[in-house]
C-alpha cells in the first residue's frame, strides 16, 4: 500500500498520477490520466469529451483516488470501510488491508 492510513490522499499516490517528464508541456508536477476527472469545468459544468490528461500537483487529491498499489478507493481509505459495490471476497479483502495497516 503507496497511502499511509491516517494521511490524507493525495495524487502522487494515486494509480492514475504520472510524473511529467522533460518537455513534455506540464506546468504542475505531473499528469492525472485518469480520463473521469473531470475537475476542470467550463462554468461549473462537465466537460462533454474528459480531457486525456490533465495537470495536477503531488499533494492534490479527488473523489476518484485510488491507490497505486492496493486500489483502495478515497471512500474505503478516509472511511475504513468497503465500497458497498464491491464483491463479498474483494470487501473481505479489503478489510484484511485496512486492519494489517492500522
Amino acid at each position: 500500500m503507496r497511502h499511509r492510513l491516517g494521511n490524507s490522499p493525495k495524487c502522487i499516490e494515486c494509480y492514475s498520477y504520472r510524473e511529467k517528464k522533460p518537455n513534455d508541456g506540464c506546468l504542475y508536477d505531473g499528469w492525472c490520466v485518469n480520463k473521469y476527472n473531470c475537475s476542470h469545468g467550463i462554468n461549473g459544468r462537465k466537460r462533454e469529451r474528459p480531457l486525456e490528461r490533465e495537470a495536477v500537483r503531488w499533494q492534490w487529491s479527488c473523489r476518484r483516488w485510488e491507490d497505486a498499489d492496493t486500489r483502495l478507493t478515497h471512500f474505503e481509505v478516509n472511511t475504513r470501510t468497503p465500497e458497498e459495490w464491491r464483491s463479498e471476497n474483494e470487501k473481505a479483502y479489503v478489510r484484511s488491508l485496512l486492519e494489517s495497516n492500522k
